[in-house]
């Protein structure tokens, strides 16, 4: 059995983003249980205010239903975001919602290709920085 840990820098990056001001959230396919026993171990849950998982809504990515619920659910408009993901139905739930997004390529498919993309998590905080 493989063992789960964190990207580096993850952490950091999180903080930092709080610290800018900025609202943290997670759209994910896994279930509530299953988020509870893969994410919540980090310790990182009380930095994400809004969760939407697969259980939240009747349609899953790459249906931009979950995306939706999560605007629905921040009170906020769909160019408020930045929908940060790692794989094909991330992008293509943000794209189907119409909220801009960018890759997480430290964990994505090498394939996959983006108009943005983070290679480390530290990319992202110089891009909103810029």
């Amino acid at each position: 059995m493989g063992t789960v840990c964190l990207f580096e820098s993850i952490i950091d990056l999180i903080e930092q983003l709080t610290l800018q001001g900025y609202g943290l959230g997670i759209v994910t396919s896994k279930t509530k249980d299953e988020f509870a026993h893969d994410f919540s171990p980090f310790g990182i849950d009380g930095y994400f205010k809004i969760v939407v998982c697969a259980d939240d809504t009747d349609e899953h990515k790459p249906a931009p239903a979950p995306l939706i619920k999560y605007t629905e659910l921040a009170n906020c408009t769909k160019n408020e975001l930045l929908y940060i993901g790692d794989s094909a139905y991330d992008m293509e739930c943000a794209m189907r919602a119409g909220i801009d997004f960018a890759l997480a390529g430290w964990g994505a498919n090498k394939e996959l290709k983006s108009p943005v993309s983070f290679a480390t998590p530290n990319e992202v905080l110089k891009w909103l920085n810029e």
